[in-house]
C-alpha cells in the first residue's frame, strides 16, 4: 500500500505529496501522523497522511517508519479539502493542515517568555517607542512574570508580537525558553470513592475521630458523597495526598482515573414561544425542504436589518438536530456577537460547542474533541470553525455573509464561503447565506439562479425601519458650526439623553486625530518603519503606527522648521469622546475600538455594560455595526460617512453602503421608533440616499453594471501578487520576473487575462519591508494556477516573499 504524506514542515522547498510505502505491520490510515525518513540523510520527520493509493509513477520508495499515535486526527473528505485549499488559494499543505487541526495537536516545541529582572526605569526606557511592548510588559506581570508566547498574543490582542519581541529580547527585558510538548491530550482526572459499605465507613469515622482526624474527615465526605474528584477532596478536607493514599492501601477507600467530562456552563434552556412571521415561516419550510431531500441547495436570505433571520436560523437547526444530523453555524466575530451565541446555548444547551480563536489551546482542543467525537449537534463560531470535524454534517449558515472577516489575510487566504460550498457538495448538507446587505458576488449568484433566493422584506414587530436624516456638513460650516456634531445631531443626542434612551455613534477611525502637520513648513511625522502618517491618541498623548506600532511622544514644535504651530487634523473615536464630553457634561459613554479592545474579554466587558442600559452613547468604529441588537437603542449618529468611500478598492462603495446601512439597522429594534443621523461632506452621491432608504436592489442594479463594464468581480476573479523583502530592488525584481514566467504561460496556453504592471504597493513599506504588487484579471483555469504553484517553487528564496491572493478583500 502506497500512502501520500505531507511533511509538518512550514517551506515550500517541501511542499509536497511524497509517497511512502506502508509496512505490512502498520495500520495506516488517511488522518494519521505518521514518522517518515526524508532526504538524504533519512532525517526523521512527522507528516500527515492525505490518502491512499496503488501505483506510484516514483520508484524505490522509501518505507513509514511509524505511527504517531493511532489517533485519526481526518477523514478522506477533510483531505480532499485539504488539497482544494492548497490548489486554489496557493498556500503550503502545513499552513492547511495547521488552520484545520486545533493549535496543539502535533509534537511541538513550545516558546515560553520570562520578564528579566531589571529595573523598572530600565525596562520603560526600553518599551516607550512601542505600544505592544508596552503591552507584553504588562501582561508578563499580570501573569507572573512569564507566559507562553500563543497565550501571551491573546492576552494582549495580537495575533504576532514577533518584531516587538525581538526588540525586547536584544535590549535584555525579556528571555525566552523552549519547551518540547507532545501536544494536547485527554485529560483524565481522578475520582475517589468508598470501597466499603457505608455503614462501616460510618463506624469507622468514630474510631479514627480521635487518632487520625484527617482520615476521618476523608470518609465522612465520602459517605455523604458518591464520589468526589481527588482535587476537591483535598481541598475540602483541607488534607494532603498522603492520607488518602493511607486510606487507599487499607482498602478503605478506591482512586480511579476517567477522561475529565467536559466543563459545560449551565445554561437554562427557554422554552419556545416565539411566533413566526409568515415571511419566517416560508424561510423555514422552503429551507427546510432541502435539508430533508438532502438536496445540498445553496440559500441566500436577504433580509432587512431585524427581520428576525436569527429565528429563522434556528428553527432550521431543530430541524436538523431532530433529523439526527449536525449544523454549522458561523459569524462573522465571535466577540461582537455574544447575543448570538447566547440565544443559540440557551436553546441548545449541551449540544453547543463554540469555536473561535479566543479560546486557550486547551479549551479550543477540547471543544475540537467534542464535535470529533460525535458529542455535539451544533457549532457556533468564527471563520475558522468552517473546518470543525463534523461527520454527519447538514445544514451550513453563515450569517452576514457580506462581511470581510470570512476572508482569511493570512496563510492559507481562503474564503469561508468557498470552503462552505465545497463542504457542503462533499457532504450532501444545505448552505445558508444570509445578510441585509449581501456581497454582489452573492446577490448575482442568486439573480443567476445558481443560489435560491429568499427575502424577508419586513422587521418581525412590524416597526418600521429606521429614519434616515443626511446632514451636509459643508453648510454646516458655512453656519460657523466647527464642531464634529452637527446640529442636527446635538439636538437628537440631547432628545434621547432626556427620554433616558440610547445613542450609538459610529466612525470608522480610532484615535484622537488623523495625523499632525506643521502650520508653517507643513511637516508631517511620519512612521520610521512605514509609508504612513503617525495618528495622535490623547489618552497618553503619544503618536503612534497602527501599521508597525511604533510610538512616540507628541510634538510640541516642528523637527523640521522649529515653530510651535504644530496641530491635529482630522477625528478619531478618542476625539468623538472628547467632544460628546464637553458638550453633554452629564451623559455617560463607552468606546469599543481596536484601542480599547486589545485584551482577552474587554468586548463583552464594553458590550455588557451597554446592554445593562448603565452608558447612555457607545462610540465605535465597525465593530459596533453588526451583531448588536439592543431595545433602548433608538438613534445611530454616523459621524463621517464619507471615509471609506475614497479607498482604493473598487469594493468602496459597496462597503460603505453596507456599513451606513448595518450600523443604521442598529436603531429601533424595539418597540420605539428607530432614526438615524448620517454626516457627510458629499451628500449628493448616489450612495447615501440609497443607503438612507436602505434600498439594495436600486444600488446592487446601479454597481452591477459598473462591474460589467469594468470587469470585476463577479465577471472575473482578481488575483494580487504582492512582494516584500528587506530590500527593494530585490522585491522589485522578483515579482517583475514572476510576472514575465506568469505571462509565457498565460501567452502559451491562450488563455484570456488582463496582467497590470508592477508597481508600488498602495503601503509601500510596512514594518522596514518593501512591497510592490501586481494585479491580474483572469476567470479561473486550472492549468494556470498549477503553472503559478510551479513559479512560486522555482522562484523560492529566503530573501524575498511572494504572496498570491485570490480574490483579496484588501488591496493595500
Amino acid at each position: 500500500m502506497i500512502c501520500e504524506i505531507v511533511i509538518n514542515n512550514i517551506s515550500r522547498h517541501t511542499d509536497n505529496i511524497y509517497h511512502y510505502l506502508a509496512p505490512e505491520k502498520l495500520n495506516v490510515s488517511v488522518g494519521q501522523r505518521v514518522i517518515v525518513p526524508f532526504g538524504r540523510g533519512n532525517k526523521p520527520l512527522e507528516g500527515y497522511v492525505l490518502g491512499i493509493c496503488d501505483k506510484s509513477e516514483y520508484k524505490n520508495l522509501k518505507e513509514i517508519s511509524s505511527l504517531v499515535d493511532d489517533y485519526i486526527y481526518f477523514n478522506e473528505k477533510t483531505a480532499d479539502l485539504i488539497k482544494f485549499l492548497h490548489h486554489r488559494y496557493f498556500s503550503p499543505y502545513c499552513d492547511i493542515i495547521k488552520a484545520v487541526l486545533p493549535r496543539g495537536v502535533s509534537l511541538k516545541m513550545v516558546t515560553v517568555v520570562y520578564l528579566a529582572e531589571n529595573d523598572g526605569e530600565f525596562i520603560k526606557s526600553k518599551v516607550k517607542n512601542s505600544l505592544v511592548k508596552e503591552r507584553i510588559i504588562e501582561a508578563l506581570k499580570e501573569n507572573g512574570g512569564s507566559c507562553e508566547l500563543d497565550e501571551l498574543c491573546k492576552n494582549i490582542g495580537r495575533k504576532s508580537i514577533t518584531q516587538p519581541l525581538k526588540s525586547l529580547l536584544s535590549d535584555g527585558v525579556v528571555y525566552t525558553e523552549l519547551k518540547k510538548e507532545e501536544g494536547q491530550k485527554d485529560r483524565y482526572i481522578k475520582l475517589v470513592s468508598l470501597d466499603i459499605e457505608r455503614e462501616e465507613a460510618y463506624r469507622m469515622c468514630e474510631n479514627l475521630s480521635k487518632r487520625a482526624r484527617a482520615q476521618a474527615r476523608v470518609i465522612e465526605v465520602l459517605c455523604e458523597n458518591e464520589s468526589v474528584s481527588l482535587l476537591e477532596l483535598l481541598e475540602i478536607c483541607e488534607t494532603s495526598k498522603s492520607v488518602v493514599d493511607a486510606l487507599e492501601k487499607k482498602g478503605i477507600v478506591k482512586i480511579v482515573e476517567i477522561l475529565r467530562p467536559f466543563d459545560e456552563e449551565l445554561i437554562e434552556l427557554k422554552e419556545d414561544n416565539l411566533t413566526l412571521t409568515y415571511e419566517q415561516k416560508q424561510a423555514v419550510e422552503k429551507i427546510g425542504e432541502s435539508i430533508d431531500n438532502d438536496r445540498n441547495n445553496t440559500f441566500l436570505i436577504h433580509g432587512v436589518t431585524g427581520s428576525g433571520k436569527t429565528e429563522v436560523y434556528l428553527k432550521l437547526i431543530e430541524k436538523c438536530m431532530n433529523l439526527g444530523r449536525q449544523s454549522l453555524f458561523l459569524v462573522p466575530e465571535i466577540s461582537l456577537t455574544p447575543q448570538m451565541v447566547a440565544q443559540v446555548k440557551s436553546r441548545f444547551g449541551s449540544h453547543v460547542a463554540v469555536i473561535h480563536s479566543m479560546l486557550t489551546v486547551r479549551k479550543r482542543y477540547e471543544e475540537w474533541k467534542r464535535i470529533k467525537d460525535g458529542e455535539v449537534f451544533v457549532v457556533v463560531g468564527a471563520r475558522s470553525a468552517i473546518f470543525s470535524p463534523l461527520e454527519n454534517l447538514g445544514l451550513i449558515i453563515i450569517d452576514e455573509e457580506h462581511e470581510g472577516t470570512y476572508k482569511s489575510e493570512s496563510s492559507p487566504r481562503y474564503h469561508t464561503i468557498e470552503v462552505a460550498r465545497f463542504r457542503a457538495k462533499s457532504e450532501g448538507a444545505t448552505l445558508v447565506l444570509a445578510s441585509a446587505t449581501p456581497s454582489f458576488e452573492s446577490y448575482w449568484r442568486a439573480k443567476s439562479g445558481k443560489y435560491i433566493l429568499i427575502e424577508l422584506k419586513n422587521r418581525v414587530n412590524n416597526q418600521n425601519l429606521p429614519s434616515v436624516a443626511t446632514v451636509d456638513m459643508r453648510a454646516e460650516l458655512e453656519n460657523g458650526n466647527y464642531s464634529i456634531f452637527s446640529q442636527r445631531l446635538k439636538s437628537e443626542i440631547s432628545k434621547n439623553l432626556k427620554n433616558r434612551q440610547q445613542t450609538i455613534l459610529f466612525l470608522n477611525k480610532r484615535g484622537y486625530s488623523s495625523f499632525v502637520s506643521c502650520r508653517k513648513c507643513g511637516y508631517v511625522p511620519k512612521c520610521p518603519n512605514c509609508d504612513i502618517s503617525l495618528t495622535y491618541h490623547k489618552n497618553g498623548d503619544f503618536l503612534v503606527c497602527h501599521y508597525c506600532d511604533y510610538k512616540t511622544e507628541k510634538l510640541n514644535e516642528c523637527p523640521n522648521c522649529g515653530s510651535g504651530q504644530i496641530r491635529f487634523f482630522g477625528l478619531g473615536t478618542q476625539k468623538v469622546t472628547d467632544e460628546i464630553s464637553k458638550l453633554f457634561p452629564s451623559a455617560t459613554y463607552l468606546r469599543m475600538d481596536a484601542d480599547t479592545t486589545s485584551k482577552r474579554f474587554s468586548h463583552e466587558e464594553i458590550l455588557n455594560k451597554f446592554r445593562d442600559e448603565k452608558t447612555d452613547i457607545l462610540v465605535g468604529t465597525q465593530m459596533i455595526t453588526k451583531g448588536l441588537d439592543f431595545e433602548n437603542v433608538t438613534l445611530v449618529g454616523v459621524i463621517a460617512a464619507d471615509l471609506s468611500l475614497y479607498q482604493d478598492d473598487f469594493r468602496a462603495g459597496e462597503k460603505t453602503f453596507s456599513l451606513l446601512t448595518q450600523v443604521v439597522g442598529r436603531a429601533g429594534r424595539g418597540e420605539k421608533e428607530g432614526r438615524a443621523v448620517v454626516q457627510t461632506y458629499y451628500p449628493e452621491n448616489e450612495i447615501f440616499e440609497y443607503a438612507s432608504n436602505q434600498d439594495y436592489e436600486k444600488f446592487y442594479q446601479n454597481e452591477i453594471a459598473l462591474r460589467r463594464q469594468m470587469m470585476y468581480p463577479p465577471f472575473c476573479e482578481i488575483i494580487n501578487f504582492t512582494s516584500s523583502s528587506d530590500s527593494e530592488q530585490t522585491a522589485f525584481n522578483a515579482l517583475l520576473n514572476f510576472r514575465k514566467e506568469l505571462l509565457r504561460e498565460i501567452k502559451e496556453r491562450n488563455v484570456k487575462a488582463d496582467v497590470f504592471g508592477v508597481q508600488k504597493a498602495p503601503m509601500h513599506k510596512i514594518n522596514n519591508k518593501y512591497r510592490f504588487r501586481f494585479i491580474m484579471k483572469m476567470n479561473y483555469n486550472r492549468e494556470i494556477y498549477e503553472r503559478i504553484h510551479t513559479i512560486l517553487k522555482n522562484l523560492y528564496s529566503d530573501s524575498i516573499s511572494i504572496v498570491v491572493d485570490v480574490n483579496p478583500v484588501n488591496m493595500y
